[in-house]
């Protein structure tokens, strides 16, 4: 059921007694009719099910087997199991205040026992290895609390494991505080370093402060050596930064696309190169790197054209007026 796929007690199995569906009908009777008829119904629906993990689940268990029965509250429901278990042979023992009081228990934990541990971050660049050094101490013998397998991601740059979901909040939470209960506090863990939040996980606010206050250790991996570019790869890079497709368009007026014999081609050998561009209608003819031309630094004739009509400059009035005929 649902309550299950939230969060659940470590190693434990979903045996339920009444399914989602069956304890919203149970909880209708129970509110709409009388608690006698929900309780009738609710007996013939746990019996039933119990009746089938008899013969599924238990049915080669040994005699010295023994189970711990919880449900949300420690209700009738794990009552229910625990009963026929113990009727049966096996010991079977109910938690006391359900899975509520184990919520409880996790919380204060990491509340009360997580600054007592004293945290090594390993730090580093994405790809430097971080997760590999963390298997190996692992695998030597050292405490690792490794964030990115309990919480089924990879980071912030890699995102998600393919084909994993992550865990709830308070499942992820029950994951860190019994693999924390399982380490010495005299001795130091490893964990890598990470932001508060891992995809749509958050660091509990106690181990996030602890792990602030830990000593750090930065690891580095050699960049690999950048590839030799020819001549030609360089000029025709070049060449293909400055032209742009709009540039590369041919001109809609043929006129406007030849230089003036007094314009900016004769006047750039004479003041020098400056590139600046003549219009969205240049080709690329009048430069050999890039859709654009040579101005002179001083103002040109008015026989020039204009670079930003690109057309002839209009003629200087006339100083006799013409009458009307």
């Amino acid at each position: 059921p649902s309550e299950f796929a939230e969060d659940h007690l470590p190693d434990a199995i979903s045996l339920p007694v009444l399914n989602d569906a069956e304890r919203a009908e149970i909880g209708t009777i129970y509110c709409q009719q009388c608690r006698f008829e929900a309780r009738r119904r609710g007996a013939i629906l746990v019996t039933r099910n119990i009746a089938s993990h008899l013969g599924s689940f238990f049915a080669d268990r040994p005699e010295s087997d023994r189970f711990l029965v919880y449900c949300w509250r420690g209700g009738q429901r794990s009552r229910s199991m625990a009963t026929i278990l113990d009727a049966v042979g096996w010991r079977a023992d109910v938690l006391r205040g359900g899975y509520k009081n184990w919520r409880a228990w996790i919380r204060d934990y990491l509340a009360s026992h997580t600054p007592q541990f004293h945290f090594h971050i390993l730090t580093g660049l994405t790809g430097s290895g971080k997760s590999r050094v963390l298997r190996l101490l692992a695998a030597s013998g050292s405490q690792v609390l490794d964030l990115e397998a309990l919480g089924r991601h990879r980071g912030s740059l890699l995102g998600d494991e393919p084909g994993l979901a992550q865990p709830s909040q308070k499942h992820f939470e029950s994951l860190l505080a019994t693999t924390l209960g399982q380490f010495d506090p005299r001795r130091p863990v490893w964990v890598e370093s990470e932001s508060k939040r891992l995809g749509r996980l958050w660091i509990p606010e106690p181990l996030w402060l602890a792990m602030q206050q830990g000593s750090v250790t930065e690891i580095s991996a050699p960049s690999p050596p950048a590839l030799p570019s020819s001549p030609r790869n360089t000029t025709t890079s070049r060449i293909n930064r400055t032209t742009s497709p709009r540039n590369s368009k041919p001109s809609a007026n043929p006129a406007a696309a030849r230089p003036s014999p007094h314009g900016a081609a004769s006047s750039a050998q004479a003041h020098g190169p400056t590139s600046v561009p003549v219009s969205s209608n240049a080709t690329t003819t009048q430069s050999t790197a890039a859709a654009t031309t040579t101005l002179p630094r001083s103002r040109p004739s008015p026989s020039t054209i204009s670079p930003r009509l690109n057309c002839p400059a209009p003629p200087p009035p006339s100083r006799h007026r013409s009458l009307p005929s």
